[in-house]
């Protein structure tokens, strides 16, 4: 897995939703990201926010929603406490 920081860069979902990276963390030997969706022209934010996990198919590096919400909870609240120590 890429440990390369890509804060602030745009990813592209499948589906073609497009997202700005906020956070990102290693855990348990995978990127997670915590991304908030622009618009498609990139331009404008829209309030919705998620977490992607980077993962490996047929050798290419994709992301995709992380689903587990057991998971999903563990992430957020290791979010928040690495912004709170940002501030």
């Amino acid at each position: 897995m890429s440990k390369k920081d890509i804060t602030g860069d745009l990813l592209r979902l499948a589906n073609g939703l497009k997202f700005v990276v906020l956070k990102q963390m290693l855990y348990k030997d995978i990127n997670y990201f915590y991304v908030m969706r622009v618009t498609d022209n990139e331009q404008d934010i829209i309030e919705q926010y998620d977490i992607l996990e980077e993962v490996i198919v047929n050798e290419k590096t994709l992301v995709r929603t992380t689903k587990d919400p057991e998971l999903r909870l563990k992430l957020v609240e290791i979010f928040i406490k690495e912004i709170a120590k940002e501030d």
